[in-house]
């Protein structure tokens, strides 16, 4: 509180410094009253943030059972699916991933937790390209998707064969590999991620897009500051001849419904009834025919002058008195 100017902090505000430890729950009755809910997120929350309840009235008509779940936004791009029927929740985790509009959705089982970022990994099925014929084998698919994350399941199949692994959802996408066969020879093999959608395609992760990525803004604002270093250089020598001016000093130049206008202003002709493209097209006719003119009349004037010089010099003069040669 404030006495006379002083601020003095009461002993509660004292007291808030410090983390506030909460009661501890009753596991059992939260995990009943959670038990069939699904918790989601969207992942590149700047895009997708305001179109939380669009996602929601969505996603239940991918999985056909309207009436049979509801869905609660949380905030932070964050909701909550209750289900009914438990078949109807493990239906909706069997054929995960899942997305809208273009961005990926990251949805798990709720757990007791207090991570803002849950849930954080997605299940991907991916097809390995460029696998030789001899490495497509069950204990060859088991090593590469154990080194890649948490494998869930795996398909030994012609052409492509198909491994199910837990995605990290802020870790960047792992496209390709080297690996080292038995003879010591190197090749790549890439990675296909089904029904992925967009991602930066610089750093590779889901939850941003390229022009927004950290790593490309920094870069290209680098390149600039490297640019702009030589004029630095230049304007601390003194020396600004022959360079060239900085971005901030180049003259813009005007745009032409500003020259119209202001020509118009000057000679108050209005032309009525044109559209801009004619009336642009008319208006720059009929200067540059005035300009003409106005060119000729000079010439005519400069050729008469110098006639009636030389009639002058000759002893002829200005015959008619009128005083109409220039």
């Amino acid at each position: 509180m404030a006495f006379f100017g002083k601020l003095v902090a009461p002993d509660q505000e004292k007291k808030r410094s410090k983390p506030l430890q909460l009661l501890p729950v009753n596991n059992t009755q939260i995990l009943q009253r959670f038990e069939k809910t699904l918790v989601g997120r969207v992942l590149n929350l700047e895009a997708q943030e305001n179109k939380v309840k669009a996602v929601i009235g969505f996603l239940p008509t991918i999985w056909k059972c309207e009436g049979r779940v509801q869905g609660v936004e949380m905030g932070r791009g964050r909701f909550h699916f209750r289900f009914k029927e438990e078949a109807d929740l493990q239906a909706v985790l069997d054929n995960r991933p899942y997305h809208f509009d273009g961005w990926m959705n990251a949805i798990e089982r709720w757990v007791p937790t207090v991570r803002m970022d849950f849930p954080s990994s997605i299940p991907f099925w991916i097809r390995i390209l460029d696998l030789p014929e001899i490495y497509n084998e069950e204990k060859q698919l088991v090593r590469i998707g154990e080194d890649l994350g948490e494998l869930l399941n795996w398909k030994v199949m012609e052409p492509y064969p198909m491994i199910q692994v837990m995605v990290e959802c802020d870790a960047p996408l792992i496209l390709f590999w080297e690996i080292v066969s038995e003879t010591e020879e190197l090749f790549r093999i890439r990675f296909d991620y089904v029904k992925l959608q967009n991602h930066c395609k610089v750093c590779f992760r889901m939850s941003h897009d390229t022009r927004t990525c950290p790593t490309w803004v920094g870069t290209h604002q680098s390149h600039r500051d490297s640019q702009r270093e030589p004029i630095r250089r230049r304007e601390d020598g003194g020396d600004r001849r022959g360079r060239k001016a900085p971005q901030g000093e180049i003259a813009q130049p005007l745009r032409i419904g500003s020259i119209l206008r202001l020509h118009w202003r000057k000679s108050g002709r209005t032309l009525v009834g044109i559209g801009k493209g004619q009336r642009c097209q008319s208006f720059v006719r009929w200067w540059w025919l005035r300009r003409r003119r106005r060119d000729s009349s000079g010439e005519q004037r400069s050729r008469r002058a110098s006639e009636f010089l030389v009639r002058a010099s000759e002893g002829q003069g200005d015959p008619d008195g009128s005083g109409e040669h220039f």
